[in-house]
């Protein structure tokens, strides 16, 4: 039997394309507590909410946590790459 190419393989490259995506999806940085993911997620909830319309205290505040603003595109998947660190910070400390 001959093996498939990867190109090939539609189960292989739609695995490829979920892993690249996020890794695209991680901020640019992770913030060290739980406390601070909790808050850059409710940012980035905010954000999401209002299309891109935070204050500028908010986006000042985003930025400081995550190290950017995100593009509304990628703004969900930011939300959720923090939304697992944060459970899996706190399954660690369990």
């Amino acid at each position: 039997m001959r093996k498939r190419s990867r190109a090939l393989d539609p189960q292989r490259s739609a695995a490829d394309k979920q892993a690249n995506s996020v890794i695209a999806a991680m901020p640019p940085r992770i913030p060290d507590s739980v406390l601070e993911l909790e808050e850059a997620t409710q940012l980035l909830g905010y954000y999401l909410r209002d299309r891109g319309a935070l204050r500028h205290p908010q986006i000042e505040m985003l930025t400081e946590l995550v190290g950017a603003v995100p593009r509304l595109e990628d703004a969900p998947g930011w939300k959720l790459a923090l939304k697992r660190v944060r459970a899996d910070r706190i399954a660690r400390s369990a």
